[in-house]
């Protein structure tokens, strides 16, 4: 009996230590019912260093040499034209005090502002002198100052001339007054030939033969009693290749007066190149008192019925014109046209602020009756069937 209890007392001694050893070596499984954590993977953060930024001083073993370094005393960028010659240009960049450019034609001048117009505008502006750079604040003070410089007197002139070869060298001198002698010359075919008027000048893509260019500045010119004839032959044959002005101003502040013109030929003489009895460019240029008779043109007597230049021209045209006005502020006063060709009289291209005070202009008047007469001579009418530029026959009936 204590033999078998003692047996049975080993057998559960021997479970229970194999069963403590079992479940004691398997990993304890995680509660079913608890939420499983995400996994976090945290990133180390690299240490900080602190930087010591307090500036390191060396001692030298021997003194450093101390360079001076120069001083800029350049002062700001200027125009480095001069005044006179600023005040030629048509278009001038003037800057104000915060460095802003701005470029414009001058109209007129006060002790304290400019009237400007703009580049590529016609609206006036009024800009204040004190709002002007150091530099264009003496421009436009000297621009003032020039404008209360009296005009020389053509009443007082001083150099008498007494013929057109005398007259050509004074045609480009500054600040001279000159008279020539009254009496009749005389511009021909031959002169022109010969090369006696020589002064050219070209304009785009045109080239200009001018026979009297006044190219000088602040002069007068006195041409009282005087009468000046230029043969038709100048412009249809000797100088056929060029365009012809016959006065051609391009000089500035000149007064030109009292002249009379005349072309000698017959309606008929066209110019191959083109002409133009006077032409104004410059500035602030007055021409005063002239008496112009033009003559010789294609075709004359028939307006602009069969094509006025350009396209759709029923009739070839070479045309003259009378007086143009171009440049700046430019006055034609008390003239007198007479106006015998086919082109413009009086017209203004390219002109800034011109006047044209007092003047008078003549030219005839055709009925198409008259035109209409023609038919069966042969005219240029004719042989065209009196077809117009408009694509009809010419009617009768109109003026």
């Amino acid at each position: 009996m204590k033999t078998l209890k003692f047996l049975l007392l080993l057998l559960t001694a021997t479970v229970c230590f194999t069963a403590g050893y079992f479940y004691g070596n398997k990993p304890i499984p995680e509660p079913a019912n608890e939420e499983t954590l995400p996994t976090v993977i945290v990133e180390e953060t690299p240490a900080t260093i602190i930087e010591d930024r307090t500036p390191k001083v060396d001692t030298p073993t021997t003194p450093a040499e101390v360079v001076e370094q120069p001083t800029d005393t350049t002062p700001p960028a200027v125009s480095s034209v001069p005044f006179d010659v600023r005040a030629k240009e048509r278009f001038i960049t003037f800057t104000d005090t915060q460095g802003r450019e701005l470029v414009a034609e001058v109209v007129s001048v006060s002790e304290d502002n400019l009237k400007v117009a703009k580049k590529g505008e016609i609206r006036l502006i009024t800009l204040p002198i004190a709002l002007l750079s150091e530099n264009d604040r003496a421009f436009a003070k000297y621009l003032y100052e020039e404008t209360k410089k009296p005009v020389p007197s053509r009443s007082g002139a001083n150099i008498v001339v007494h013929s057109l070869a005398d007259l050509m060298p004074y045609l480009d001198d500054d600040e001279v007054n000159v008279q020539l002698a009254p009496g009749t010359y005389t511009v021909t075919g031959e002169d022109a030939l010969k090369g006696l008027y020589p002064s050219y000048t070209q304009i785009g893509d045109r080239e200009i033969k001018s026979l009297l260019l006044f190219k000088g500045n602040n002069s007068t010119y006195d041409f009282t009693g005087v009468t000046l004839k230029v043969e038709t032959a100048v412009f249809q044959s000797a100088l056929g290749k060029f365009q012809v002005f016959q006065v051609h101003v391009t000089g500035n502040k000149n007064v030109i007066s009292n002249l009379t013109m005349v072309d000698v030929g017959t309606v008929d003489d066209f110019p191959k190149g083109g002409c133009v009895n006077i032409v104004m460019d410059g500035s602030d240029n007055r021409i005063e008192g002239f008496h112009v008779t033009s003559t010789g043109s294609k075709p004359y007597g028939y307006g602009d019925s069969f094509g006025k230049g350009g396209k759709n021209n029923v009739i070839k045209h070479n045309k003259h014109s009378t007086f143009l006005i171009r440049g700046l502020r430019n006055h034609a006063k008390d003239c007198t046209l007479i106006h015998r060709t086919y082109g413009h009289c009086m017209f203004m291209q390219a002109a800034s602020y011109p006047t044209i005070e007092g003047c008078k202009i003549e030219g005839e008047m055709r009925s198409t009756d008259d035109m209409l007469a023609e038919k069966g001579t042969g005219s240029a009418a004719d042989r065209v069937d009196f077809m117009t530029t408009w694509g009809y026959t010419l009617p009768a009936g109109y003026m």
